[in-house]
């Protein structure tokens, strides 16, 4: 029993980054019309929504990457990627995807950050962003900083000039939140907050919680990321 409940533990993470990969083609299947409209992946990694999107026949397709190992790794696949540092700032693109990058940024930070990328998206171009919302996994991640929301997004990169310390020099509307993702609920007093834990019980009766997850195709669970599309409009 022991050994089938860490064997499916170590699936789950993979299943649940898969479902997040698959709803991030279909969104861009419903934003992009021509299949061969530039696409920028800020963050790429190891260019697993980058592959997936060239699977569902994405052509035109680059990552930029801050991580040279990496940018090794996605070019060895047969995709175009850059170091952050090469970046050509005077292309334009179609579409840009930041999946699970802002919320490694403080907002003094992250203006600048997300302006330098803005300014290569091209005028009704779209930004999709995928972004942990504040749950109690949130710092799991040791780099994780900052959750940001939607709304909190608009007030700095809106068009309504909200009373805030500074705005964007790029201005998005949003046009849709098509997922707010979940995973399984997690028992508070689940040592693996902090250490995995050896209890075999409190191990089966997570892998249960993780059970009924799946089984309900996601509805008996936490949410914890989300989804935004946005479009650019100066």
């Amino acid at each position: 029993m022991e050994v089938l409940v860490k064997k499916l533990r170590e699936m789950f993470p993979t299943l649940l980054r898969y479902k997040e990969t698959e709803r991030i083609v279909e969104t861009f299947r419903r934003v992009i019309q021509n299949k061969g409209s530039s696409i920028l992946e800020v963050g790429c990694g190891y260019g697993v929504n980058l592959q997936a999107l060239k699977k569902a026949g994405f052509s035109n397709l680059i990552g930029v990457d801050i991580n040279k190992h990496i940018v090794d790794s996605v070019k060895s696949l047969g995709l175009e990627c850059i170091h952050a540092e090469d970046f050509d700032k005077s292309k334009q693109y179609d579409a840009i995807l930041m999946s699970h990058i802002i919320e490694h940024f403080m907002p003094d930070d992250l203006l600048p950050f997300m302006d330098s990328y803005l300014d290569a998206l091209k005028p009704s171009g779209h930004l999709v962003i995928v972004t942990p919302l504040m749950w109690h996994g949130f710092y799991y991640d040791f780099d994780h900083v900052k959750s940001y929301s939607p709304r909190g997004l608009l007030y700095v990169f809106g068009i309504n000039n909200e009373q805030v310390q500074y705005y964007s020099r790029n201005k998005l509307i949003m046009e849709g939140l098509p997922y707010i993702g979940k995973t399984p609920y997690q028992i508070a007093w689940y040592k693996s907050f902090l250490l995995r834990s050896k209890n075999i019980f409190e191990r089966a009766f997570q892998f249960v919680l993780n059970v009924l997850f799946f089984v309900s195709k996601g509805y008996i669970g936490q949410a914890n990321w989300w989804m935004g599309v946005f479009k650019k409009i100066s």
